[in-house]
């Protein structure tokens, strides 16, 4: 597509070679980033491998072992890392909009500050994951594994990243959370959180409000037909 900026094929060939030989280039070129966009990695062993601020835009990343690699400031943006290994990962300010997280092993992974904005995250593995400060707007969360995950807190709450995310997502009310009580508790605290007139969302990103406070709305409803069956 015109405009989108394709893998350049040393930088293919490099990280094919290996995390080795990655280390050995980065040491004489510590200024250039790698430009993998649209390459297919399916299953590539990349795991502890010094990947800051590589470009995987569109990249086919399925089934890849990305274990406690460096990934941060990287652009994922609508590429597919479905059911890849990013355990212990980190993801410190890096894009996944319209990124294919769908079953991608994500425990232990630092995603906070991440772009995750209509990312797809169905059924992921998001234990013990670090989600404070994420933009999660519009993600599909759908059977995501959510057990003891840091997520976004009132603390947190800022145009991006704030208390509201989760509830903007689609599909939260189906995800595994430590606590059997979390959902109902969530959902009373974002309609109140989300009625005061002063919350930093709604000067930067009301549309994301609006979603929220209608998913929460929702979601509230439901429980109560559950309830009452």
């Amino acid at each position: 597509m015109q405009g989108v900026p394709l893998a350049i094929e040393e930088h293919l060939n490099l990280v094919r070679a290996g995390a080795a030989e990655i280390e050995r280039w980065r040491k004489c070129h510590p200024d250039t980033q790698l430009e993998l966009s649209g390459a297919d990695l399916a299953g590539i062993d990349l795991a502890e491998t010094d990947l800051y601020g590589t470009n995987f835009h569109r990249a086919n990343l399925r089934q890849a072992n990305l274990r406690g690699t460096d990934l941060r400031h990287v652009e994922f943006d609508q590429a597919d890392l479905s059911g890849a290994d990013l355990r212990q990962a980190n993801f410190d300010y890096t894009s996944f909009r319209s990124t294919n997280l769908g079953k991608a092993n994500l425990e232990s992974a630092d995603l906070g500050r991440a772009d995750l904005r209509t990312a797809n995250l169905t059924q992921a593995n998001l234990k013990k994951a670090n989600l404070r400060g994420s933009s999660l707007w519009m993600a599909e969360l759908s059977g995501a594994d959510l057990r003891d995950a840091t997520l976004p807190s009132k603390t947190d709450s800022g145009p991006l990243g704030g208390f509201l995310e989760l509830a903007a997502t689609n599909g939260f009310e189906s995800a595994q959370f430590s606590d059997a009580n979390f959902l109902p508790l969530y959902v009373e605290e974002a309609l109140n959180y989300a009625g005061q007139d002063d919350i930093p969302e709604l000067e930067v990103w009301p549309k994301m409000v609006a979603t929220a406070v209608a998913n929460l709305r929702s979601i509230k409803r439901l429980m109560r037909r559950v309830e009452i069956t």
